[in-house]
């Protein structure tokens, strides 16, 4: 009886733990897809990758931070 209630634990925490893997190749499927452009700024990646990020962090119910959002305007110089 002991060891069938170990080997129930370590299945749970097994298919938890390869879930958890499933989920975060979802994310980097996305974010390194083609259609973000790279996450460039170029073709609008960039936005279109926060816009995926601030819709997954909704999906936990994460609440933003401070009065802007859950965006921060930054500003950066770029060559093109």
């Amino acid at each position: 009886m002991k060891y069938c209630k170990i080997i129930v634990i370590i299945l749970c925490w097994s298919f938890s733990a390869f879930s958890q893997a499933n989920q975060a190749r979802k994310w980097l499927d996305v974010l390194t897809a083609d259609s973000l452009a790279g996450r460039g700024y170029v073709l609008d990646g960039q936005q279109k990758s926060a816009d995926y990020l601030i819709k997954e962090l909704k999906k936990f119910g994460l609440q933003a931070a401070g009065s802007e959002g859950y965006q921060q305007m930054l500003a950066y110089p770029v060559n093109t």
